[in-house]
């Protein structure tokens, strides 16, 4: 009878962990899967803040968010941008800034536009010194967040395309085969020619970077 009660003891005491291990993964599921809510944000801080590798948690919260089909949530954005403004952790500030830099334009979030004139240098300035690490997708998006701290404002799901995409030597090319081929190496070459200007910011941002280099953004 007592080997009974024992075994009935340790049947009940493995359903209950099984529960519970099954209630948290879906709890851990739901907070990966809605970082907008108070739970899912409140793990990717703590994610972030307990991470020794900044831009490997970063590059996992931003598939997160890809898989998710979500936006970077308010509550996010706020506090990294805040991070990007406040932290004396230089390897943090990068990687968000890198985070930031690889997302669409549909995507970027609103408070990084709004960042003082001194953060946008630096921003701009990250971005840059990263290009030849970014993919040619995260190339595109990167010079479209530059575009945006320069106007302040977001370019909302905009793409950089030669001026006349349809038309002479343009017509019969993708925009992948473009971008891979010439696009990406001019778009980087009129955003560093256009920081290197001697001009001071209220005089650069109002000049357009892609104006004498054959490019133009569009937006839906």
């Amino acid at each position: 009878m007592e080997k009974e009660n024992k075994k009935n003891k340790n049947l009940k005491f493995i359903i209950i962990a099984f529960i519970i291990i099954c209630l948290g993964a879906s709890f851990l599921y739901v907070c990966i899967e809605k970082p907008d809510t108070l739970p899912g944000f409140l793990l990717y801080k703590a994610v972030i803040n307990l991470s020794p590798n900044k831009e490997s948690t970063f590059r996992l919260i931003n598939r997160a968010l890809e898989d998710s089909g979500s936006y970077i949530p308010p509550e996010l954005d706020i506090y990294l941008c805040d991070k990007i403004k406040n932290s004396q952790n230089e390897k943090l500030k990068v990687a968000i800034i890198n985070f930031y830099a690889r997302q669409p334009s549909s995507r970027k979030g609103m408070i990084i536009y709004t960042l003082p004139v001194e953060d946008k240098k630096f921003i701009i300035g990250t971005v840059i010194s990263n290009f030849k690490t970014y993919s040619d997708s995260e190339v595109h998006n990167a010079v479209l967040l530059i575009e945006s701290l320069r106007i302040g404002a977001n370019n909302y799901k905009a793409s950089l395309i030669p001026i006349g995409m349809k038309y002479g030597k343009y017509k019969d090319m993708s925009y992948s085969e473009w971008w891979s081929k010439e696009g990406r190496a001019t778009a980087e070459k009129s955003i560093i020619d256009w920081y290197n200007r001697d001009d001071d910011w209220d005089r650069k941002s109002i000049i357009n970077p892609f104006e004498n280099y054959g490019l133009e953004i569009v937006s839906p």
